[in-house]
């Protein structure tokens, strides 16, 4: 993946509401390659999650187990992997990922606050500093 200054990205209006949308990379610990992956910024979730593809693409290996739980629904017990994580085109991270069966990732606050993100919701804008 490239490196790149400050990144301006517009919101993907085809969410309803649009929403904060970028370019991620993610990869396996122990290995170069890496997937990209178009990731939603969500300041509400805890953990990253990737697409199952993703993980079974990189061959991460499970290391524990954790709980999640959506708004108004028990906790369940999913495997979380160990990956790194870019997010445009710098900041290499290593993050525990939780596989989703959306076909885009969810970047938690894990993540997210290690970077400057802008959210300009009016203007469309997300900016990564």
């Amino acid at each position: 993946m490239s490196v790149h200054s400050d990144m301006q990205l517009h919101y993907d209006d085809s969410f309803n509401p649009a929403a904060p949308i970028v370019q991620i990379g993610v990869g396996a610990t122990d290995a170069p390659s890496v997937v990209e992956v178009r990731a939603i910024l969500d300041t509400g979730s805890e953990l990253t999650f990737v697409p199952e593809s993703v993980v079974q693409r990189l061959g991460l290996q499970r290391i524990g187990m954790t709980g999640i739980q959506a708004l108004g629904e028990p906790v369940r017990l999913v495997p979380y992997y160990p990956a790194r994580i870019w997010l445009g085109g710098r900041f290499a991270w290593f993050d525990e990922v939780v596989a989703t069966s959306e076909p885009y990732a969810i970047l938690g606050r894990g993540v997210l606050n290690r970077s400057r993100l802008t959210l300009d919701g009016p203007g469309g804008i997300v900016t990564i500093e």
